[in-house]
């Protein structure tokens, strides 16, 4: 073989090498699905039921300085009272289902640090299909009847912007297996009005934040780019507005079972998260405070991830 073929081969393969090495998905498709049963069978209240479906993928122009996502979301959220089965007398929290769709869009600094921002536009009361998607369920598993639904909330369209801004902390070293994640967030609009601070202990292999399954946005092809870590993440809230525990905004809502908004919040998650080459999956369970004032216990609830990328 002449120098000049040698040559052409190690060319070709060093180019191989390079592609193999930068090459990233850049399309994900996620599902989460969350309910209280997912941590307790005997559990069926307050936010019990929830389904939230994400299309996610990097825009075409690359920048050098930042990494960008952009995705469209739908979801649909169901609260009761503490009990399904409750009727009038003990229903103690407003009973509704929220349904949304909004665009998002995540960027990440050549330093990694993170600012997150999406609009939303969402209903609340009869539109929002609580009721019909229960019932299906229940009717699927041949489970008791919600006779609550007679007395949910009025109908309320409106719209919510909220942003997300999380720094690096230090320089990312892939070798680590701790890192901590401050966040700060906060949203605004006539469904929710809150202000949020958090921070993320994270124990096991990770990437970094522009490409970890953490921020749903795992890009890696490679056996070293898998993920596989545990978390602890508490947040803090500041509300001082809650369609589904108020109701409408702006006309007042003659339910006798309106909610007390309770202004101090706090969400405990506990999870685990695995990213391979092709998908993801990831389980957290979740502790959260009286999002209404009037509720007779604090919830639990599961939370369960999926997502497939190319």
């Amino acid at each position: 073989m002449t120098l000049h073929y040698r040559i052409i081969i190690l060319l070709l393969f060093s180019t191989s090498i390079v592609a193999a090495q930068t090459w990233r998905h850049n399309h994900q498709f996620q599902i989460t699905t969350e309910n209280d049963c997912y941590i307790s069978l005997s559990s069926d209240g307050y936010y019990t039921n929830g389904l939230i479906l994400s299309l996610q993928w990097m825009p075409g122009k690359k920048d050098e300085l930042k990494t960008k996502y952009n995705s469209f979301e739908w979801s649909q959220m169901i609260y009761n009272a503490e009990d399904g089965s409750y009727d009038f007398e003990k229903i103690d929290r407003p009973v509704t289902g929220y349904l949304y769709c909004g665009f998002q869009q995540k960027v990440y600094t050549s330093k990694q640090n993170l600012f997150k921002w999406s609009l939303s536009a969402g209903v609340i009361g009869k539109p929002a299909m609580g009721e019909e998607v229960q019932t299906a369920i229940h009717q699927f598993w041949n489970s008791y009847r919600t006779p609550e639904w007679k007395y949910q909330l009025q109908p309320a369209w409106g719209g919510t912007f909220s942003m997300t801004w999380s720094p690096q902390v230090g320089k990312f070293d892939p070798s680590n297996e701790f890192d901590f994640k401050p966040v700060l967030g906060g949203s605004v609009g006539n469904m929710l009005v809150n202000a949020m601070a958090g921070a993320a202990f994270i124990f096991g292999r990770m990437n970094k934040n522009s490409a970890t399954v953490f921020w749903s946005n795992h890009t890696g092809n490679s056996k070293n780019d898998r993920e596989s870590f545990f978390y602890l993440y508490p947040a803090f809230y500041l509300k001082a507005y809650d369609v589904t525990v108020q109701g409408n905004m702006f006309k007042h809502d003659p339910s006798p079972l309106l909610g007390k908004l309770n202004p101090y919040f706090f969400q405990m998650k506990a999870g685990f998260m695995y990213a391979g080459n092709k998908f993801t999956i990831g389980y957290n369970a979740v502790y959260e405070s009286k999002q209404s004032l009037k509720q007779r216990r604090p919830q639990c609830y599961g939370s369960i991830q999926m997502a497939v990328m190319w």
